[in-house]
């Protein structure tokens, strides 16, 4: 009888256990179904989070913000990049500028240049044209011959002017020492005086200077004395280039 009361009670509990599993069934589930997604939430967590360590003083970083910041950090650096990159072509166009402005001012600089040099050339033609000619006259107007020097007169030319030319010519030839301007002043005077040609010249009249007669008017230059030679400086003192 003990046996049967004791079957009976636990029949009896189980009754109840099966009646409140009956009754709680949709909240047990429920109970079931949340844990099972925290814990499914929980271990996708724990695979996608990262410890900082020491740097962010033990929180943690999700890896999907780490990607975006790493993107950011990234997108960031090329823009800078970038901007480098514009700098180096503004600096290179700025150079570029300046170069051409360089070869441009450096073009006027040569063509004034140029034109300086031209404007001088062209003073010079002149010149240059009238020495050669001068030159070129001089040589048409002095002629020497075995036994003297013809000189032809040109515009302006005096008897003494030829005499002059005369005598240059022949110490050209035959060099002589000690001779001052005041010898050659006598020696042109002389000739002017004993050449036989007591008239004027006229353009292109030619006059001929024998080499005897300059040797002995050289010779007699020589003579003079001190005070015949200071007498003469009024006169050496009017003409250049003797």
């Amino acid at each position: 009888m003990k046996e049967n009361s004791e079957i009976q009670e636990d029949l009896g509990n189980g009754g109840k256990v099966k009646n409140w599993l009956q009754d709680n069934i949709r909240v047990i589930l429920s109970v079931l179904i949340v844990a099972t997604i925290m814990a499914g939430i929980y271990s996708y967590s724990k695979r996608t989070v990262v410890p900082t360590g020491d740097v962010d003083n033990g929180t943690e970083i999700n890896l999907s913000e780490a990607d975006t910041e790493e993107k950011d950090k990234d997108d960031n650096n090329a823009v800078v990049v970038v901007g480098e990159d514009n700098e180096d072509n503004k600096t290179e166009k700025t150079e570029e500028k300046s170069s051409e402005k360089l070869s441009v001012e450096q073009v006027k600089e040569e063509n004034h240049q140029a034109e300086e040099v031209k404007k001088v050339e062209e003073v010079k033609k002149p010149e240059e044209a009238k020495k050669v000619e001068e030159k070129q006259i001089q040589k048409d107007a002095s002629e020497e011959t075995d036994s003297s020097f013809d000189e032809t007169a040109e515009t302006g030319d005096s008897l003494t002017v030829l005499a002059r030319r005369a005598t240059k010519h022949y110490l050209e030839k035959n060099p002589t020492e000690g001779l001052s301007a005041e010898h050659k002043i006598y020696i042109e005077d002389y000739l002017r005086k004993q050449v036989g040609h007591s008239a004027g010249v006229n353009m292109g009249e030619k006059v001929s200077f024998s080499k005897d007669l300059i040797s002995k008017a050289v010779d007699a230059s020589k003579n003079l004395n001190e005070k015949q030679l200071n007498n003469l400086k009024k006169y050496s003192a009017r003409v250049n280039g003797l």
